[in-house]
């Protein structure tokens, strides 16, 4: 699992203070196309290093323990001056994070498919939601850590044919 900002909050209705009782409903017999891959523990692996040395990464989990520490944050400052300090510190310590996210991926180059072009240059807003989105799209490190995992998934089957899906009753 890639780390978030959230990666420290508990999250999901257990954490609420009155959840609903736990219940469980039986499973259906079904069957799906699914990959089967015999190198999981090793893709797990290779991304879990690769995170650990990514500089963004690091970052995104210094804030996800800030923003835990803010949250969980329960006495506040009752002098106004006090208070106003305590803000200015977050935003200041907040600037480091800015420039997250902010650069384009060396090596990722995103085109729309041929199919959707005809709904994208409809009119002049569709137009523009779609440059902001690819835009967004080339700058996303969970996109280039995903496009890392599919190669090591190529590089380490004998044979890209093992990845076809296959029919697992469940």
């Amino acid at each position: 699992m890639l780390p978030d900002i959230y990666h420290y909050i508990e999250t999901g209705e257990k954490e609420y203070d009155n959840p609903l009782e736990w219940s469980e409903i039986a499973p259906v017999k079904y069957s799906q196309h699914v990959v089967v891959l015999e190198n999981k523990d090793k893709l797990r692996e290779n991304s879990k290093e690769r995170v650990s040395q990514s500089k963004d990464f690091s970052l995104i989990m210094e804030r996800a323990m800030k923003l835990k520490e803010e949250r969980d944050q329960s006495k506040y400052p009752l002098k106004l001056n006090s208070y106003r300090a305590m803000v200015d510190k977050r935003e200041e310590d907040g600037k480091k994070y800015e420039n997250l996210l902010k650069n384009n991926i060396a090596g990722l180059d995103i085109i729309n498919l041929q199919a959707d072009m005809s709904k994208i240059n409809l009119d002049e807003s569709n137009k523009a939601k779609n440059e902001e989105f690819v835009k967004d799209l080339k700058k996303d490190i969970y996109l280039e850590e995903t496009m890392y995992i599919i190669r090591d998934m190529i590089n380490l089957e004998k044979s890209f044919a093992l990845l076809q899906p296959k029919i697992v009753e469940k």
